[in-house]
């Protein structure tokens, strides 16, 4: 008789506790920081199939897929009002942005700890199987 068994609930739980701490620490090192807000918003969850990493902060979805050329208006206000790369205080109606590039920092973030991730995946999912190859009945 051959006889496979897995332990693979076991060894997911303890796979998501090795890793996710570690893949969330290299996304969060990849995020760009302005104000601090998008990189302190990375937060790494278990889910159903293994893990999710993500940053919460509004402005995650348009660092990491970028944004087309766009018209920006005051929205409660009269005019806008920021501080240009020179220091100058600018007061407009309108700005015409040019977009922005995308920014994959959670990509760029995991290829940091690939290796290891997957390293650590065969040799916790390796543990989970056992292969007994003894023949019954045998002397």
């Amino acid at each position: 008789m051959l006889r496979i068994s897995f332990a693979f609930d076991a060894a997911a739980e303890e796979f998501v506790t090795a890793v996710l701490p570690i893949v969330t620490e290299a996304v969060r090192g990849e995020a760009p920081v302005a104000t601090g807000a998008l990189r302190d918003s990375v937060t790494g969850q278990p889910t159903l199939a293994g893990f999710e990493v993500r940053g919460a902060a509004p402005v995650a979805s348009f660092i990491t897929m970028g944004t087309k050329p766009h018209d920006i208006y005051p929205a409660t206000a009269s005019v806008l009002v920021f501080t240009a790369s020179d220091g100058t205080l600018v007061f407009t109606r309108h700005v015409s942005h040019p977009g922005t590039a995308p920014n994959p920092f959670p990509q760029l973030g995991w290829r940091a700890v690939e290796p290891h991730v997957l390293a650590t995946a065969a040799s916790i999912f390796g543990r989970a199987t056992a292969v007994d190859t003894s023949i019954e009945g045998a002397a």
